[in-house]
């Protein structure tokens, strides 16, 4: 039996990436091992000797080198809100992979693109509860002058052959694995690891329900049921938001017909959030409800709105981006 048995498919794939091998086409355990041994063969050393440049590389295995953690450990149902906003939060590892010579910029990782908010410039600075990790900078959001200490061009190596839609697929997921800011790699980390894989999470630090993501953005519908869904989403917004005003606010002071109706309804769901202890992607009327009940009490309307300043305005694009994707607590 060769070394290469001994390994997961995981493990070889990564081989793979490290010695710039296209994966192309290699579906089965046994490709992948054929192709690493004539790749030693070409090369003319064998199994340990690339292992032993790997270890004076010191790159990280498994889902460490695609610059997320392994999480294994943690169980997010059992989890309590957090407690500090920043202290306590999860931080990943500030490990370069790979050498920089000379000039050349070190490539970009999850670590460099996460951030804190200035809790100073907040209306409300107390924890956000479900937050697991630092907030990050997505490919939008992310400062020019940041991206410019980095290299940020991920292009995998194409294959000699011309490829086909399902190869082009697998390049892009594979190109989206590299690139902390791509808006493809939580989904295409979460195929990789599979429903039972550790927890990945989003821009905002929450953890990701896999179900609610892979499952749920690949189920095939036709244009009119897509738009039926869309409306039936919009009214069922709009009828929760009617419902969460008339119970925060006092009688004749909720902003029903406001134009900034759901940017109100945002810092409602955060007052009470941080209120109740219950995640801001999980309120709704019946949270208002249970808000009430533990003594909390109407508010005026006009006393309690400011418009919100430009951290706030960042704070809350990460709270709703991607917010229907988020586990349950």
């Amino acid at each position: 039996m060769s070394e290469y048995e001994k390994e997961t498919v995981v493990e070889l794939r990564q081989e793979l990436k490290r010695r710039e091998i296209p994966s192309t086409g290699l579906t089965r355990k046994q490709q992948i091992i054929e192709k690493l041994e004539e790749n030693d063969a070409e090369r003319g050393q064998d199994k340990s000797e690339a292992a032993m440049d790997e270890a004076d590389e010191d790159e990280e295995s498994s889902f460490e080198e695609l610059d997320l953690e392994d999480e294994d450990s943690i169980v997010p149902s059992k989890r309590a809100a957090e407690h500090t906003e920043s202290a306590h939060v999860k931080r990943t590892k500030t490990k370069h992979t790979g050498k920089t010579t000379g000039t050349e910029k070190p490539r970009l990782t999850t670590p460099d693109v996460e951030f804190d908010y200035d809790r100073s410039q907040l209306r409300d600075p107390r924890p956000t509860p479900g937050r697991i990790k630092r907030p990050r900078y997505d490919d939008f959001s992310c400062p020019d002058d940041l991206k410019a200490k980095f290299k940020t061009e991920f292009e995998v190596r194409k294959p000699d052959t011309p490829s086909d839609a399902s190869q082009e697929y697998e390049l892009y997921g594979n190109e989206a694995l590299m690139n902390p800011l791509s808006s493809l790699r939580e989904e295409t980390l979460m195929k990789l690891k599979g429903p039972g894989g550790s927890p990945t999470h989003d821009t905002a630090g929450f953890e990701i329900d896999y179900h609610k993501l892979v499952d749920g953005t690949n189920q095939p519908m036709t244009k009119h049921e897509m738009i039926s869904n869309m409306d039936k989403s919009i009214e069922k917004d709009e009828k929760e938001k009617k419902e969460m005003f008339e119970l925060f606010f006092l009688p004749d002071e909720h902003p029903e017909d406001d134009p900034l109706g759901h940017e109100i309804e945002n810092f409602v769901k955060d007052q009470v959030s941080k209120d109740i202890g219950v995640p801001w992607h999980q309120i709704g009327p019946k949270h208002v409800g249970q808000w009430l009940q533990k003594g909390h009490e109407k508010v005026a309307f006009k006393n309690w709105w400011k418009d919100p300043n430009e951290e706030e305005m960042k704070r809350m694009d990460n709270m709703t981006c991607g917010c229907v994707f988020r586990k349950d607590l």
